[in-house]
């Protein structure tokens, strides 16, 4: 039987930032046509080489069909004395893209587009960037090839949620996913996938197109031949060659997959960056041209009153050409011409900001900076796009009374997880964004993700510290808190916060300034004390961090905890009123733990036996999470359960230590540290496990806990912290005095060996916990809390502390 196949086609020549309204550097684009393009587009006709998908850069495209440019090229080929070419040249009208959309039409090839000008989407700053770099790549693939594209290619592969959804808002029907991507849990060969809207993921991996010399046993699924080089066209063609002798049946994408849905497994899009290509793609080469890109395309969306003028237009033109990735490329890559990127780059910055400084001022526009490409983008274009923009608007303005512009800051917020912290502002700000509310999370920033997006409703915008590899722990905290300040000072002109809430004492500074300058009431999260952490004060350090949590606390005019235990610490340590005090438990959400049972076999990957009970913990491995206990405990167990594994899942700076205990205790074939896993995994483990336990000597709240009871496990837990307010004992889990492994040891066993009131205790467990700890119960509650707080304040005159 034939296996179906697909090749793609991906040329990408970077030749961007050569690009003059003159053509000065088209030389290079010249030989790309000898070599590549006329040499495919022959083969093609005379069909030496299997049915394919070719992308088309929208640049390209444009070039090609200037006069300018046919002109000289024929010019050219004359001079080469290359009759055949012309020959063929002029049969295409001296313009390719005759050639391929008459092979387009009659269903021999597929074609589809790129972005506007070969961007990295998920690297710019803002959905309308990501928005106009798609559907320009549409318009001008539209315009010449007289018909809208079903698939469309992302660069890299890199492919996100929100990238996947502007497809589907455009009516794109596939696009290929970079096997780096693709979420743990979903096998390379799994594909088809297919996405909540609809969009077909088509999953391809690198370094097809090495292959192209020698024998090839057996062609992949996906074969995408991306051609970076002039050198080794001649051996691309050779290669394609051989495919008529596989016996491979190679079909387009709208062949086989388009018509065969049905076939497609759904995919959850959780993108997850590797360091490789974080570090390729984002660095410090490069960091200053995505600075100014990102500070462009803000400015761009400033200036939407203007969206229709010849200043807004060229303005536009010079971002597009600034947000090609070749320009991130090109910087780190070293050979010796730096300078001279730099310098080219540096024109389109300027003469950016000379078209936006030009705003309401008499200034003439120089004749000479006009681009030759981008012919598409007209005011015309414009007038569409401010149709498309007027329900996205730039500036969060308050259009209900209810409605609040909260502005929240955390050190950590996903992909960065550190503790709960992160987990509990993420969860929180998209509840407060799903009830209406404006929400601004100021954040540390991560290489690989952009400087802003909104994800999920929320707008978050993610802060480089000013000291970002300094040694000093202090130092750092206080370069981001100066970061956050500034950003915040530059959003509050165009955002009219209500209040600033902060999240733990690493923030506060920055809180506390922008309090003071925005005269706006200030609300703290406080998630654990120092104090509680390391049961006392010890050290200078420790010493610093109480201080600087005091300070938060009393300039905050409202606090909030997530437990009366830590309500009572906080009166304790810091001498606050009650009154200030609100006690708002963290919340779940059961979609969050549901495990797709797709491909993914846990049993092998963690050598679980199917036979052997499963006891599973997760959390950060630091001491007051009590591990050691639990590895005590497992010695008890082991003697009455002989075949039961302990499974504890997290990292953290005793991972290493507790590891090495195991061992000491020869308890390796019981006891598994498994160090990080991803939240699917997490899944799997809660599903497959017969019992949770979280041995806390401390613990503030204790979400983990309800993780447990929210997918209906008997969980155990240390009868300490805000754990005691989140399990009943007997009822919807069992509580264990702290630091007692024995007794620990022993509600475990009883448990494995009592499995009907093991499932009626998980069973209550997840009924308490959807029933009490709703995030949406939780959101309200906080907007009250948010009311309140912004009345007295704004009736007291609005003074600050």
């Amino acid at each position: 039987m034939k296996k179906h196949q697909l090749i793609v086609i991906h040329a990408h020549f970077p030749y961007l930032y050569k690009t003059s309204e003159s053509y000065c550097d088209e030389t290079l684009l010249f030989e790309d046509m000898i070599q590549w393009y006329i040499p495919l587009l022959r083969h093609l006709n005379t069909k030496t080489i299997p049915p394919c998908t070719i992308t088309f850069s929208p640049i390209v495209l444009e070039i090609w069909d200037h006069p300018m440019f046919q002109d000289s090229f024929l010019q050219y080929l004359k001079k080469l004395n290359r009759r055949d070419l012309v020959t063929l040249f002029l049969g295409w009208d001296c313009n390719l893209i005759n050639g391929f959309r008459a092979l387009y039409d009659a269903g021999e090839i597929e074609c589809i587009p790129t972005t506007a000008s070969h961007c990295l989407l998920p690297y710019l700053s803002t959905r309308k960037g990501k928005q106009v770099q798609i559907n320009l790549g549409i318009k001008i693939f539209e315009k010449y090839f007289q018909k809208r594209p079903m698939g469309f290619w992302a660069e890299e592969g890199f492919v996100t949620e929100e990238i996947e959804e502007l497809f589907h808002e455009e009516g794109i029907k596939y696009t290929f996913l970079h096997e780096q991507f693709l979420p743990k849990e979903v096998l390379f060969d799994s594909f088809p996938l297919l996405t909540s809207r609809n969009v077909l993921l088509i999953p391809y991996k690198e370094g097809v197109c090495k292959k192209v010399s020698g024998e090839m046993k057996a062609l992949p699924d996906v074969m995408i031949i991306q051609v970076s080089h002039r050198a080794g066209c001649q051996k691309i063609f050779s290669f394609f060659k051989m495919f008529q002798e596989e016996e491979g049946n190679f079909q387009l994408p709208k062949q086989f997959f388009i018509e065969d849905l049905h076939c497609s497994s759904k995919i959850n899009m959780k993108i997850e960056l590797n360091k490789e290509f974080s570090e390729r793609w984002l660095n410090k080469q490069n960091h200053e041209a995505y600075s100014a890109m990102h500070q462009m395309e803000q400015i761009l969306w400033e200036c939407m009153d203007h969206i229709e003028s010849s200043r807004f237009l060229k303005m536009l033109k010079k971002w597009l050409l600034v947000s090609s990735k070749e320009w991130a490329q090109l910087l780190t890559k070293n050979n010796g011409k730096k300078e001279y990127i730099v310098a080219h780059l540096n024109i389109h910055i300027r003469q950016f900001k000379q078209f936006y400084e030009s705003f309401g001022k008499e200034v003439p526009i120089s004749k000479q900076i006009s681009d030759s490409i981008f012919h598409t983008l007209t005011v015309d274009y414009l007038k569409f796009l401010r149709t498309s923009f007027k329900n996205q608007r730039f500036t969060l303005q308050q259009t209900e009374k209810e409605q609040l512009n909260i502005l929240m800051l955390s050190w950590e917020f996903p992909p960065l997880v550190v503790g709960g912290l992160s987990r509990h502002v993420f969860d929180l700000s998209r509840a407060l964004a799903k009830q209406g509310h404006h929400v601004v999370v100021m954040t540390t920033f991560v290489e690989g993700l952009p400087a802003y997006e909104k994800f999920q409703g929320v707008h978050v915008y993610r802060v480089l510290s000013l000291q970002p590899h300094h040694s000093d722990f202090f130092a750092w905290v206080n370069s981001l808190n100066a970061a956050m300040v500034r950003e915040s000072l530059i959003l509050c002109k165009k955002i009219k916060f209500h209040l600033v809430h902060a999240h733990d004492w690493l923030v506060g500074s920055a809180a506390q300034i922008i309090h003071k300058q925005l005269n706006i009431p200030l609300i703290s999260t406080i998630h654990a004390t120092e104090h509680g952490r390391n049961n006392g004060i010890h050290t200078t350090l420790q010493k610093t961090v109480h201080e600087k949590e005091k300070r938060l606390i009393h300039h905050s005019q409202a606090v909030i905890v997530c437990s009366e235990y830590m309500k009572n610490e906080l009166v304790d340590l810091f001498y606050v009123s009650p009154k200030k005090i609100s006690v708002f438990p963290n919340g779940i959400d059961a979609q969050m733990f549901l495990a797709q049972c797709q491909s993914f076999n846990i049993h092998k990957k963690y050598e679980l036996s199917s036979d052997s009970p499963i006891v599973f913990s997760i959390g950060r491995i630091v001491y007051e999470k009590g591990f050691h206990i639990l590895i005590e405990a497992a010695e008890f167990v082991i003697r009455k359960i002989p075949n039961v594994r302990f499974v504890i899942a997290g990292k953290g700076p005793l991972l290493h230590e507790y590891r090495e205990l195991v061992k000491e205790k020869r308890l390796g074939g019981h006891v598994q540290f498994i160090g990080y896993i991803t939240d699917e995994e997490r899944n799997h483990l809660l599903d497959l496990c017969n019992v949770v336990v979280f041995p806390s000597l401390y613990e503030p709240f204790g979400i983990v806990a309800l993780e447990g009871m929210i997918v209906g496990k008997p969980t155990v837990v240390t009868d300490t912290g805000g754990l005691q307010a989140i399990v009943e004992d007997g009822v919807s889990g069992v509580k264990v005095r702290p630091s007692d492994a024995q007794h620990l040891a022993e509600q475990i066993i009883f448990l494995l060996k009592n499995e009907e009131w093991a499932n009626q205790l998980g069973k209550n467990g997840k009924k308490r916990a959807e029933t009490m700890f709703s995030w949406d119960q939780i959101a309200r509650d906080t907007t009250r809390l948010f009311e309140r707080n912004i009345f007295s304040f704004q009736k007291g005159g609005g003074r600050v502390n």
